[in-house]
């Protein structure tokens, strides 16, 4: 006599996935995993450049503006732009001293010229480095009173010799 198991307690033998393919599995995951890890990374690091290349215009904006407005730069960063200006020059974000201040990846460094001038500033510098070289950022930028922002790949720093920005740059 032949008897029958039922639909829920028949037992499949073989059901499952093979060692082989769960390895190759594994192995397909794990390359997408990278792809989009080094992707998500480099996109990253363009946004961070594409800011910190705003930032630079930006703040060689309102740096001319002072200077327009006081016929001179300013000799400090945050006194002069923000602290014993009314209304305040620049962006809140930048309302910190600018000895490497940092922003987005980026390290900002504003610097009067000639040096240790007080109150006759004719010109200035400044810089924005990427505070880790590759994650955060491939290019370091430059900007003087000429208002022409310079780029260069590397940790920087830029300076006034570096490739405009809308050409390719060279090496720091």
């Amino acid at each position: 006599m032949r008897r029958s198991l039922g639909r829920s307690t028949a037992i499949r033998l073989g059901a499952g996935f093979t060692m082989i393919e769960l390895v190759v599995t594994l192995g397909i995951v794990s390359l997408l995993a990278v792809i989009a890890i080094q992707s998500i990374l480099r996109a990253r690091s363009t946004t961070n450049e594409a800011t910190a290349i705003g930032n630079v215009h930006a703040l060689t904006s309102v740096l001319h503006m002072y200077h327009a407005i006081n016929n001179t730069f300013p000799s400090g960063w945050q006194a002069a732009m923000y602290d014993d200006a009314e209304p305040d020059y620049g962006s809140p974000s930048f309302d910190v001293p600018m000895a490497n201040s940092l922003s987005q990846g980026y390290l900002y460094t504003y610097t009067p010229q000639p040096g240790g001038c007080a109150t006759d500033c004719t010109g200035y510098t400044l810089t924005a480095n990427p505070q880790s070289i590759g994650s955060l950022g491939t290019r370091a930028f430059f900007a003087d009173q000429t208002g022409r922002v310079r780029h260069c790949t590397g940790a920087g720093p830029g300076d006034a010799t570096d490739a405009l920005v809308t050409d390719l740059p060279l090496a720091c």
